[in-house]
């Protein structure tokens, strides 16, 4: 299942979801060619006229993974989103652990489809990242930061501290969430908080002003 879709500066398409096919077409030198026997997540890169794979590769564990959305740098690097309650997500890069029944994850890849970093985001409640976009600099060639939105019943590991965070602690039982995170894997200090009232919220989509 195919749940995000995105093109490089070259027109190459890259491809992300879930699939349960231990036989799904993994290339040589995958970042992850293992079938964790549930639904596993997946990224696939594919050339322009759509006659070569350029990369593709699982994303998982050996619980269940969703990959939710994907967005590509003009360069061909990915960032991917989604959830996962493996606890043996791979995890390359900044310190993250697994915080509940499941977590949200972010992931970015190389162009050479390789696993720059990847880390879990949430609490201990359900947390599911659902849609990701780039900034600017990364729409131009660069690698700029990536902002991050979804829906978390955790009332903790979500929000950043500090001053001037927008929504430091949950508005329902169900909230919405944004946080941004830097080229380097780590999350932003600022831009990191709920989003909610007291009914059941979400947060499906995100775009940045250019």
């Amino acid at each position: 299942l195919g749940r995000g879709i995105a093109l490089d500066a070259n027109n190459n398409v890259y491809v992300a979801g879930e699939t349960l096919s231990a036989n799904y077409p993994i290339s040589a030198g995958a970042a992850d060619s293992t079938f964790g026997n549930n639904f596993e997540g997946f990224i696939t890169a594919l050339s322009a006229d759509g006659n070569a794979l350029l990369y593709s590769t699982y994303l998982g564990g050996t619980g269940i993974e969703r990959v939710n959305d994907i967005a590509v740098t003009a360069g061909g690097e990915a960032i991917v989103v989604g959830e996962t309650n493996s606890i043996d997500f791979p995890r390359v890069g900044p310190t993250s652990s697994f915080g509940g029944d499941m977590d949200a994850f972010v992931a970015r890849f190389r162009d050479t489809g390789a696993i720059y970093w990847s880390l879990y985001y949430g609490g201990s409640g359900v947390d599911r990242a659902v849609g990701v976009t780039l900034d600017t600099v990364s729409a131009t060639g660069g690698i700029g930061d990536a902002f991050v939105v979804g829906q978390t019943s955790s009332p903790n590991g979500i929000a950043a501290t500090g001053t001037g965070i927008y929504q430091t602690t949950p508005g329902g039982l169900v909230d919405g969430f944004l946080v941004e995170f830097r080229p380097s894997g780590a999350r932003s200090s600022q831009l990191a908080t709920y989003i909610g009232g007291p009914l059941d919220d979400e947060a499906m989509s995100v775009a940045v002003k250019p």
